[in-house]
């Protein structure tokens, strides 16, 4: 396993969730229905996760690095298992959580409900 690579990969999709949940918690929350209530939680928890998941990803993929360049092949097989674990399930829940996020994104920009109904254009009617 190249350990530097899945190092630098993992920094981006950990930066990707983190950049999520802050967009997600500033542009998402509150929201107004129970289905898009449910689909945040479940959003921020996927989220959470993914970002966990990635800071254990890290740490593992950093320790096998170190033991590598010490030799120590023992400790680098042991890391191997905790890095492919938690390298699948931060890269399921990080998937998960953008398509979730786009279609809360979607539901929120493109659907427009204005509250004062349709105003007509003023420059446009014949009098």
């Amino acid at each position: 396993m190249n350990f530097t690579s899945i190092i630098d990969f993992n920094k981006f999709t950990v930066a990707i969730a983190v950049g999520c949940l802050v967009y997600a918690t500033e542009k998402i929350l509150p929201p107004d229905s129970l289905i898009k209530q449910i689909a945040s939680i479940v959003l921020i928890g996927l989220l959470v996760l993914s970002i966990v998941l990635g800071v254990f990803l890290f740490a593992a993929a950093t320790a096998a690095c170190n033991a590598e360049l010490a030799g120590d092949r023992s400790r680098v097989e042991s890391n191997q298992a905790t890095i492919k674990f938690c390298g699948t399930w931060h890269s399921i829940t990080l998937g998960l959580a953008l398509l979730i996020f786009a279609a809360l994104l979607y539901n929120k920009f493109s659907i427009s409900t204005p509250e004062d109904g349709l105003k007509s254009c003023v420059c446009c009617k014949k009098e």
